[in-house]
């Protein structure tokens, strides 16, 4: 029943974003997350020495907009360091070298900040309200997790949530996705009655005489318009209404979910879903024999 999931999912894009910069901070970005109020200026101005209120003034920048510190602040964009520097009235951003030099400072620093802004580490019960929420989208919506890794990246910064290692924010997603698509396999192959079930499996099935199974012919259905066609068209719409499906109940099922699925039926192979584990498999039959009925 293991539906595995890709855990290397990420874009370069999103291995190049996560955590850094990847360009200059916008207008709006750099008011919204370097600007230094009241509050943030007296707490900047107990460092002593300018390389230290700088230093500490873009760390404060830095996890506010990355959701994390950064072990080398000359990495911090031009602009955003000139807006930080105006605000403290210094007039050489080079002073960013000199507090570069000390780690300890840097780390003291760090640890300053997580304690003044209630920054916290990305542990119990943050990783469980996280997978709560990243289970529900996946269980309602089924998202790529491309979506779900964005939405979980932007879900920590606005909780002050240090942001975790890349590697276990995508093992966590793909293990959230994958408890969400075996949990519909198995409500889903639960739905018929055990002969409801053994009918399904005959469309599997190849006819005496026939090079197509039951489950290619209905899949395709007629294509011209005839009177024989018409004859046609209704015999494979019968045929699949005496499956029973609609007296199936979906309810509690999500419905982007059975149509992804219904859908995903339509282009792969027999034999691919004669190859699946049994749950799996039943799960598929009953999707594609509830849409094609319709369809029909």
């Amino acid at each position: 029943l293991e539906e595995q999931m890709p855990v290397d999912f990420l874009t370069a894009e999103q291995k190049a974003c996560y955590g850094q910069f990847s360009g200059e901070p916008n207008e709006v970005q750099l008011v919204r997350y370097f600007h230094l109020d009241e509050a943030d200026l007296a707490f900047i101005n107990n460092r002593r020495g300018d390389q230290n209120r700088f230093g500490v003034a873009l760390q404060l920048g830095c996890v506010r907009f990355l959701g994390t510190f950064l072990s080398d602040l000359s990495r911090v964009p031009v602009n955003a360091q000139w807006f930080v520097a105006r605000q403290l009235g210094i007039t050489h951003i080079t002073t960013v070298s000199v507090y570069a030099q000390r780690e300890t400072t840097r780390r003291e620093h760090n640890a300053l900040i997580r304690d003044h802004y209630q920054y916290r580490e990305f542990t119990w019960p943050w990783s469980f309200r996280l997978s709560r929420l990243l289970y529900t989208r996946s269980w309602i919506s089924n998202e790529r997790p491309s979506l779900l890794f964005d939405g979980a990246t932007g879900w920590l910064i606005q909780h002050k949530i240090l942001l975790p290692g890349a590697s276990t924010l995508t093992r966590l997603i793909s293990e959230v996705r994958e408890r969400a698509t075996n949990r519909f396999w198995l409500r889903l192959s639960a739905l018929p009655t055990p002969e409801q079930t053994t009918r399904l499996e005959t469309l599997l099935e190849v006819p005496e005489g026939s090079r197509t199974s039951h489950f290619d012919r209905y899949r395709k259905g007629p294509v011209t318009i005839s009177g024989p066609a018409f004859n046609q068209a209704v015999d494979r719409y019968l045929e699949l209404q005496s499956f029973g499906m609609q007296r199936l109940k979906l309810t509690g099922l999500p419905p982007v979910r059975f149509k992804n699925l219904a859908r995903h039926a339509g282009v792969i192979s027999m034999h691919k879903i004669a190859r699946m584990p049994a749950i799996k498999r039943t799960a598929i039959l009953v999707a594609f024999a509830t849409a094609y009925e319709t369809i029909a």
